[in-house]
């Protein structure tokens, strides 16, 4: 995945040098498409492929400014700049967010099926807490006092 992202960043890099575009060039937007694919895939690596393209379209904006001054266009090019990095850093904010959502649900997914269905409290409690050990990957002991009765699961200590 990280070589197809770089190759379509050179690849959009050499649209925009052989369309003989400046700094204003349309295929500037393009560069937005390896930027989220990266921050999706990989997360924090959308703000690598964003510094990437800023990096790669720079020859074409800079060279605008000290050849023309601050036209229209060169301000584009640096407004482009500044949305690829925002793009990259809030993609990787987004995914990651949304990963940890993941796990979460996952986690409270896994805990309703170790509780599903009429099974004794000692029986529910070892569940819960092998479900709960294996998802958090700690080390983990319950004890759940239900009227009269104690279900411990980890260790006798534990209760005490």
């Amino acid at each position: 995945m990280a070589v197809t992202i770089a190759l379509a960043l050179v690849s959009i890099t050499l649209a925009i040098a052989h369309s003989g575009a400046d700094a204003a060039s349309l295929w500037r937007h393009a560069y937005h498409v390896p930027v989220v694919a990266a921050a999706l895939h990989y997360g924090a690596g959308g703000v690598l492929a964003a510094l990437g393209a800023v990096l790669l379209f720079a020859p074409f904006v800079l060279p605008a400014l000290e050849r023309e001054g601050a036209t229209p266009a060169v301000l584009e090019g640096f407004l482009t700049f500044a949305l690829l990095l925002g793009v990259g850093v809030l993609s990787a904010a987004l995914a990651g967010g949304a990963r940890r959502q993941r796990a979460r649900y996952e986690t409270l997914a896994t805990v309703q099926r170790a509780l599903d269905g009429d099974t004794p409290l000692d029986l529910a409690v070892a569940r819960l807490r092998a479900c709960l050990q294996a998802r958090l990957n700690a080390t983990v002991g319950l004890a759940v006092h239900d009227g009269s009765r104690l279900a411990v699961a980890g260790s006798a200590s534990v209760a005490r």
